[in-house]
C-alpha cells in the first residue's frame, strides 16, 4: 500500500513538474496537489493541477500563435497527458487556426494598402511631372518672347556709319551750310557779271 502510494506521489509530480517546466510564463498557478494519508500517517500525491494562461493576445495574432504552440507542449509535455491535457492541446490548437486565419487577413490588408499607398504615390508622382512639364513649357515661351523683343530693339538700332539709306544719313554739320551758301551766292553773282559784259559789249 505504502509503496503504491509512494508510486503514485512521484508519477503526480513528475506530471505536474513537465507541465511546469515547459509552461514557463504561461503558468499562473501551481503545481497544486491532493494528497492521501497513508498508513504510515504521511500524505502522498494522488493528483494534481497546473494552471495556464490560455487566453488570446488581443489585436496580435503572431503572439497569439507563438502562445498556442507554447500552451500545446505544455499540455502534452508529460509522458501520459491526462483527459484534460489533451483537451487543452485541442484548444491550443484551435487558437493557432484562428491566428494563422488572421495572420492571413492581416498581411492581405497590408499588401492591399501597399498596393493603394504605391498607386497614390505614383500618381503624385505623375501629377508632379506634369507640373513641372507645363512649367518648363511656360518658362520656355517666356524666353522666346523676351528673345524676339531684344532682337526687334536690336534692329532698331543702325550704326549712322554703316547705314546706306540716304534718308537715314547724317546731316552735315551746321558749320559746312554757311560755306556752301557764299559758295552759291558768289556763282550767281558772277554769271550775273558775265551776261551783262556781253550785252554791253
Amino acid at each position: 500500500m505504502i509503496q503504491a502510494l509512494q508510486a503514485r506521489d512521484r508519477e503526480v509530480r513528475a506530471h505536474e513538474g513537465a507541465h511546469v517546466a515547459v509552461g514557463g510564463n504561461l503558468v499562473i498557478s501551481g503545481p497544486s496537489y491532493t494528497y492521501q494519508r497513508g498508513p504510515d500517517g504521511r500524505g502522498y500525491a494522488i493528483g494534481g493541477k497546473v494552471q495556464l494562461d490560455v487566453s488570446e493576445v488581443a489585436d496580435d495574432p503572431e503572439a497569439s500563435l507563438q502562445k498556442s504552440e507554447q500552451i500545446r507542449r505544455a499540455a502534452l509535455a508529460p509522458m501520459d497527458p491526462s483527459p484534460l491535457d489533451m483537451k487543452v492541446a485541442a484548444s491550443a490548437a484551435q487558437m493557432a487556426a484562428r491566428a494563422r486565419l488572421d495572420i492571413a487577413v492581416q498581411r492581405r490588408e497590408e499588401a492591399q494598402l501597399e498596393a493603394e499607398q504605391r498607386a497614390l504615390q505614383a500618381e503624385q508622382q505623375r501629377s508632379e511631372q506634369i507640373e513641372n512639364e507645363q512649367t518648363d513649357s511656360q518658362q520656355q515661351g517666356v524666353a522666346a518672347v523676351t528673345a524676339g523683343r531684344s532682337i526687334e530693339a536690336r534692329a532698331d538700332v543702325t550704326d549712322p556709319a554703316t547705314d546706306s539709306n540716304p534718308a537715314r544719313a547724317p546731316a552735315q554739320p551746321a558749320s559746312d551750310t554757311p560755306a556752301a551758301f557764299n559758295s552759291l551766292i558768289t556763282s550767281s553773282r558772277s554769271a550775273a557779271g558775265a551776261e551783262g559784259i556781253s550785252q554791253y559789249a
